[in-house]
């Protein structure tokens, strides 16, 4: 589950959201669904699992930071990125309101938007979320163009090296951050 602010009847809200979309009119097992916790900027508006949530469902998903893992000749290695001044980032995502009809159960479920990688990104990955400054995130949530869904400048973004217990689901604690030496 990830928090997120959403457009509601009574303005913006938090909410929590369940990690992967469920489209709109899914209806078939849940185990049937590919993975969809990441959604192509450059084609979410034609593609049929996310377009209907592009056009009517916007949210951000604040961060920290996140974590990226690149595989070595001989290791891995994850690294922390966050914003260069130590302030939240933002992501552009799209959510949807599933009804699964045996259970009759609701789920709100999310995705984040990914571009081509920037600079510093291409260390890591070809592709990276869509971080928008604040300016852009109320643009976004208001139905603005695909034209917001650039990568951010290379220089509001830093890495280090962290422990890779990061991906063990046992660990915690601020400690995590901390960069490896």
């Amino acid at each position: 589950m990830v928090d997120a602010i959403i457009g509601g009847y009574q303005g913006l809200e938090i909410a929590m959201l369940r990690w992967g979309l469920v489209p709109f009119g899914w209806k078939r097992s849940l185990s049937k669904l590919p993975s969809t916790h990441v959604a192509r900027s450059e084609t979410a508006d034609k593609d049929r699992m996310f377009r209907h949530a592009y056009g009517n469902y916007r949210c951000l998903v604040p961060a920290s930071g996140f974590y990226k893992r690149t595989r070595g000749r001989s290791e891995t290695q994850t690294s922390y990125i966050r914003m260069t001044d130590g302030s939240p980032m933002t992501f552009a995502g799209l959510w949807e309101d599933w009804h699964e009809e045996v259970t009759d159960q609701r789920f709100r479920t999310c995705t984040i938007l990914t571009t081509v990688a920037n600079r510093l990104m291409k260390s890591f990955d070809r592709r990276m979320p869509v971080i928008l400054t604040e300016n852009r995130a109320q643009l976004w949530l208001q139905g603005g163009y695909r034209s917001l869904l650039n990568a951010c400048p290379s220089d509001l973004l830093t890495a280090h090296q962290v422990n890779d217990a990061v991906w063990n689901m046992e660990s915690g604690g601020a400690d995590l951050l901390q960069p490896v030496t």
